[in-house]
């Protein structure tokens, strides 16, 4: 699954071809929109700080300094309270608790935690295994694999296997508690939970009256409404795709944004390059994984489409996101002529430009 051979909440990993999105935040689409700006009495506010294994960019339209670092602060403190549910790194965290203590008896746990895996278990029906939150057992198998540099043995990820499956988690809607089936269990949020996090991000800007605003989770985009004078965020699609020196990018608002790909986080091992991306149905990691990006309606919808897209074979990946409201896709594989471009039905249109534009780490906001 996507980002899950890191402790923690690692940045996305970057795919060959399709690879992160960088928000470009100030870029007017037009000159029009320049000058509308310009009228506008918001100022824009750029914020940064790390959280979940990465770093957490908040951009945002506010008249005033003072409230507009108080809200940022107040969005950086609810992604801080998520990590300290969802981490797979923190022995402290909710999560490895309910690891540890929550086997063979129903536990209560916190309304984030049972609405996440709710909809890990959703995700997981839907795209038929290719997204698993219980992959963790296997995940931390490769984690060590990646430490030592070889691949793992055999035996050591059969029995690994042994501890995951989705149909070994009961949910009880009722008294919000989650019952582990399987000892040694391990839940791996790592392909959802930034995405869920920059959601409830830009929910807490919102609750402060600030709508404009943008949460880059390192790559997983929560979007609000446009910037002034603006048609939306434009967001660049770095893909391989198009002439050189042409930029490629998406112009989005009140949407989730999420990437998968595979280029930094790899094993190299007895000749064989395997990503940092595990197919669940066998436990292995794959090998030239696609690049990935999902337009949602949300982050955390777009976050756990694009880890199952990466596993699924691209068809089937397509149809899995055609079954989603308000979902669409762009798969970049490696192909005989090179990159092949496939995009779902509803992927919002592409612009295209030859400019030049500041460079950034893949999957956090270009401040220009």
């Amino acid at each position: 699954m996507k980002d899950q051979t890191v402790p923690g909440f690692p940045a996305p990993a970057i795919g060959a071809f399709l690879v992160g999105l960088a928000v470009l935040a100030g870029a007017a689409l037009d000159a029009g929109a320049s000058n509308a700006a310009r009228r506008s009495p918001l100022r824009r506010f750029d914020f940064s700080l790390a959280r979940m294994g990465t770093t957490f960019n908040i951009v945002l339209y506010h008249a005033g300094e003072e409230e507009a670092s108080k809200a940022a602060m107040a969005a950086f403190s609810r992604v801080e309270r998520l990590e300290a549910i969802f981490s797979d790194f923190r022995e402290d965290s909710e999560n490895r608790r309910l690891c540890r203590f929550g086997a063979g008896m129903p536990t209560a746990v916190s309304p984030e935690l049972f609405f996440v895996l709710q909809n890990s278990l959703r995700f997981s029906e839907l795209s038929g295994g290719a997204f698993d939150v219980t992959i963790g057992p296997v995940v931390r198998a490769w984690r060590e694999a990646r430490r030592a540099g070889k691949a793992p043995d055999p035996a050591r990820l059969a029995e690994a296997r042994k501890s995951t499956g989705s149909q070994n988690v009961i949910l009880d809607s009722e008294q919000r508690t989650v019952h582990l089936l399987m000892p040694n269990m391990r839940l791996d949020f790592g392909g959802i939970a930034k995405g869920y996090a920059a959601d409830e991000a830009l929910r807490v800007l919102k609750s402060r009256g600030i709508r404009m605003a943008l949460v880059d989770g390192g790559g997983d985009i929560s979007i609000g409404s446009a910037p002034p004078g603006q048609a939306g965020w434009r967001i660049e699609v770095k893909n391989g795709v198009g002439d050189p020196g042409e930029r490629v990018s998406l112009v989005l608002h009140d949407r989730g944004v999420a990437t998968s790909g595979d280029s930094f986080q790899f094993l190299d091992s007895g000749g064989a390059r395997y990503s940092h991306i595990v197919d669940p149905a066998n436990g292995v990691a794959l090998r030239n994984s696609p690049g990935v990006t999902v337009v949602a309606r949300d982050a955390m919808t777009a976050d756990a489409l694009a880890t199952a897209l990466s596993v699924a074979p691209v068809d089937q990946g397509m149809s899995i996101v055609e079954s989603v409201d308000g979902a669409s896709a762009a798969v970049v594989t490696r192909g005989a002529n090179g990159a092949e471009w496939q995009v779902s039905p509803g992927f919002p249109p592409l612009v295209r430009r030859r400019e030049s534009l500041q460079s950034a780490a893949p999957g956090h906001a270009v401040h220009d």
